[in-house]
């Protein structure tokens, strides 16, 4: 059959199939899809490259050597037909081989990872980089993730241990940034409804940039520093970090070291899965100094702790915690 598709047979080759094909229902189902494969690959020039005479060749060999004593006509239609068979799936798994991995990435959807609200989550991306997912993110890689690239999107707060590549950088995107890396630990923030994103360097070395820079200026950040992006202006800052607080997350542990009210409020929303509103705007600029752990505190604890300093109170509504 690939040499009929191929049109590379003889006359007596031709009335042979056909009359082969013809002979019953099963056959001619089975030309006809072999037929609509090779119809749908749109570059055959690889085909050439393929020794059918060779592998017919090979295939007679092996059937005299094991079936010397059984030379009847029956057995030599059945080792005809094979042969045939055995050309066309050489050929289409030689095909397969080179067009698999384009194939599998288009025609695939995107593997994505969520941390429901309430909760955080831990991976291990194919290439062995390790990933903990803060509440409410999301991260999305392709099918060929770790074998041409190794590039994700990420929606929320990620820290990472990337596997280290060389020859395949480490790329994270989010709505607002791009980052490049080889091997690193880093930890890497842009929730939707954050003013800021944020990158903080915890080892190595890594590469960032915004995508609202038309210059494509790329900073350089060195372990216990932090990119923060204003999402508004869009202004990048470097400025100095303790590197390893930006992880605490990933234990449980909730840190604001100078936070506005505003962020702890999306924080503890996000880390509890509940509605939290603040109804006076000049309270969402207040900054705080506070540690609480979401194991091991309810929402309404660190509610009375902050409600202790005397600068703001609480109260729940329904199953809304207003802040005023």
């Amino acid at each position: 059959m690939v040499g009929y598709f191929g049109d590379n047979l003889s006359t007596e080759e031709v009335a042979e199939l056909l009359l082969w094909r013809d002979a019953n229902g099963a056959n001619s189902r089975l030309f006809r899809q072999l037929h609509t494969i090779w119809m749908s690959i749109p570059n055959m020039e690889q085909l050439a490259k393929y020794d059918k005479v060779l592998a017919y060749k090979k295939f007679m060999e092996c059937v005299h050597a094991h079936q010397r004593q059984r030379r009847h006509r029956r057995v030599m239609y059945m080792m005809r037909y094979a042969a045939i068979l055995l050309v066309t799936v050489g050929v289409f798994s030689y095909l397969f081989y080179i067009k698999g991995q384009d194939m599998v990435e288009s025609r695939f959807a995107d593997i994505s990872v969520e941390a429901p609200l309430g909760s955080t989550t831990r991976m291990t991306l194919p290439d062995g980089t390790q990933v903990w997912l803060n509440a409410g993110s999301r991260i999305t890689y392709s099918q060929g993730f770790g074998v041409r690239e190794r590039n994700v999107k990420l929606v929320g707060e990620g820290y990472f241990e990337v596997a280290h590549n060389e020859k395949l950088p480490f790329h994270v995107n989010s709505s607002a940034l791009k980052l490049r890396v080889l091997g690193t630990k880093f930890d890497f923030r842009d929730y939707p409804d954050d003013p800021n994103a944020m990158v903080t360097l915890v080892e190595g070395r890594v590469a960032l940039g915004s995508h609202a820079d038309s210059a494509n200026r790329e900073y350089q950040l060195q372990p216990n520093e932090c990119a923060v992006f204003e999402k508004g202006s869009k202004n990048m800052t470097i400025q100095s970090s303790v590197a390893q607080a930006s992880r605490q997350w990933t234990q449980g542990v909730l840190m604001f070291h100078d936070t506005t009210l505003r962020e702890i409020a999306l924080t503890l929303s996000r880390s509890y899965h509940q509605r939290i509103v603040i109804a006076d705007r000049q309270l969402a600029t207040l900054n705080f100094y506070a540690t609480f752990n979401r194991d091991e505190q309810t929402l309404t604890q660190i509610l009375d702790a902050l409600s202790a300093t005397g600068r703001i109170r609480y109260k729940l509504q329904g199953k809304t915690y207003i802040i005023y």
